[in-house]
């Protein structure tokens, strides 16, 4: 049942540009191709209003326009329909491997996603061991302070590192963390060409991480998968982890294509 106290209070912060543009996107769930006329007859919108939002989606790459100025979704309502899609499906996918990746190693192993500036916990296996990582799902680091996030940051392209590199927070965690953006780009490059990366003690002392990406057809960066634990364990284990985590990183890769 809807609270309609709720919905009513709530009302005071919808943004009335962007609930019009969501629902001329609307339209096209029941319509193949709209054109401007028909979607501010539709909608009882004021045409002028509708000529913008429609430029605007168009600019973005949301709607598509044909030489008779009929419009229809283009690719990046497609492509973000996959996203979604991908998403979703991730952590159904990739459980089964974490929990064989915390079975062999010991430690608990986890599903890294990359959402604006942030690595986000998005699925974990936790280690049986009493002292262990066991990071809340849901949670979020600026990415270049974890080993999974880092890992997805390094196969970016250009204009979004440097984007990163402008607006992500550089705050230290801990006396381990990078303070200074300028060294990412070095640092992001040697990630590209070992293959893995590493929080030595940058997200919180005593704990490090070792991630590794899970690359799309074309070399993008789909997500990552990262195994963490108390930093003497893990130094000791190092190479068998990285072992296990780009294993399981190849296979997930060749399912997703």
């Amino acid at each position: 049942m809807t609270d309609t106290n709720a919905s009513n209070a709530n009302g005071q912060y919808i943004l009335s540009s962007l609930d019009g543009a969501l629902s001329v996107l609307n339209l096209f769930f029941e319509h193949e191709e709209l054109s401007a006329t028909e979607i501010a007859k539709l909608l009882g919108m004021n045409r002028s209003s509708v000529f913008r939002t429609l430029v605007t989606l168009e600019n973005r790459g949301y709607l598509t326009k044909d030489e008779s100025s009929r419009y229809r979704l283009g690719i990046k309502m497609f492509t973000l329909g996959q996203l979604a899609q991908s998403r979703m499906e991730l952590p159904r996918l990739i459980h089964p491997y974490l929990e064989e990746i915390t079975r062999q190693s010991g430690e608990t192993s986890q599903l890294v996603l990359l959402e604006g500036l942030s690595a986000i916990f998005t699925d974990k296996a936790v280690s049986p061991s009493a002292l262990k990582m066991d990071t809340p799902l849901g949670s979020s680091y600026p990415a270049h302070q974890t080993g999974g996030g880092k890992a997805i940051l390094a196969f970016k392209d250009e204009s979004f590192i440097e984007r990163y590199m402008e607006e992500a927070p550089f705050a230290p965690l801990t006396p381990a963390s990078m303070k200074d953006p300028s060294g990412l780009p070095a640092l992001l490059e040697s990630i590209r060409k070992r293959g893995w990366a590493e929080d030595a003690e940058e997200a919180e002392i005593g704990l490090t991480c070792y991630g590794v990406p899970v690359l799309g057809e074309s070399g993008e960066p789909i997500c990552a998968i990262s195994v963490s634990g108390p930093t003497t364990r893990m130094a000791a284990s190092r190479e068998k982890h990285l072992d296990l985590l780009k294993k399981a990183a190849s296979e997930i890769s060749e399912k997703l294509r």
